[in-house]
């Protein structure tokens, strides 16, 4: 084979690759995942984030990270130490208030 061959077929396997990787479309992942209890709409994504909660507290001792449903109003408290995912501590949907009261 020549070497002009090995180029030119070089070249089209690094232009077919480009292609290919233009047909799927790339997006930012969001590693951690909350979602509603009521509604299931991803709350790490969504503008839901309240703050550290003083009222509701971990297992451990630490503040809960609260979220409001921006879709429902659902008011939740998630743990992020405990496991490798965000697990619910307490959620209200009649009254969107801490502790389910």
């Amino acid at each position: 084979m020549s070497t002009t061959f090995l180029a030119v077929t070089g070249i089209i396997l690094v232009i077919g690759a480009c292609a290919l990787a233009a047909l799927w479309p790339t997006r930012t992942v969001t590693q951690t995942r909350c979602f509603c209890p009521t509604c299931r709409r991803d709350l790490i994504a969504g503008d839901s984030y309240v703050g550290l909660s003083d009222e509701i507290l971990t297992p451990a001792g630490d503040r809960a990270e609260t979220y409001r449903c921006a879709r429902c109003g659902t008011f939740s408290a998630w743990d992020f130490d405990m496991f490798p995912t965000p697990t619910i501590i307490s959620f209200n949907v009649k009254e969107g208030t801490p502790g389910g009261a």
